[in-house]
């Protein structure tokens, strides 16, 4: 099995850890921050001066200044790098008067909102298959008490008045 498909599940607040943080970033990092800090919902933000901006999935506000800052990086380094993703077709950078809106291409179509696919597929195949098989078991071992009995099985839905000609007969 390849391990160049599927995805991996990462808390957001990994860019939190000292590690992540390290700077200056490579263009990789800065990728990466950018996901993590992308939006799971579709909302709005209110600035400072009342503005509100709207922002769908996969985006988020901040301003040029700030992320140069986050990522150890000059602003002009930032625009080369931003000029690169848009290039390569990872995300853009669009300008506002308040600050940019970063936007992540693709983005809703990488996420997975529920399990993943496989595990939830996995998981409920065994889970019916052993809920199945203790059925079976428990079916089994009721038909051997009903003959050890000589009563016939309970079944659901009988009208009692076909159970009882059933008792009498056996």
């Amino acid at each position: 099995m390849s391990t160049k498909k599927g995805f991996i599940k990462w808390y957001r607040d990994a860019i939190e850890n000292p590690l992540f943080c390290k700077k200056p970033f490579d263009e990789w990092h800065a990728f990466e921050y950018m996901c993590f800090r992308a939006r799971k919902y579709p909302g709005e933000i209110v600035l400072d001066n009342g503005a509100i901006i709207q922002l769908e999935v996969g985006q988020f506000f901040t301003s040029r200044e700030k992320l140069a800052d986050v990522f150890g990086w000059s602003v002009k380094k930032l625009r080369a790098w931003e000029d690169r993703i848009k290039r390569l077709k990872m995300g853009t950078a669009k300008g506002t008067p308040w600050g940019m809106v970063y936007t992540l291409e693709n983005y809703a179509s990488h996420q997975y909102t529920g399990q993943a696919q496989g595990q939830a597929q996995g998981q409920t195949q065994g889970q019916t298959q052993g809920q199945q098989k203790r059925k079976n078991k428990e079916s089994i071992k009721k038909d051997a008490r009903a003959r050890e009995d000589n009563t016939p099985r309970d079944v659901v839905g009988m009208p009692d008045y076909i159970r009882k000609k059933i008792s009498e007969v056996f």
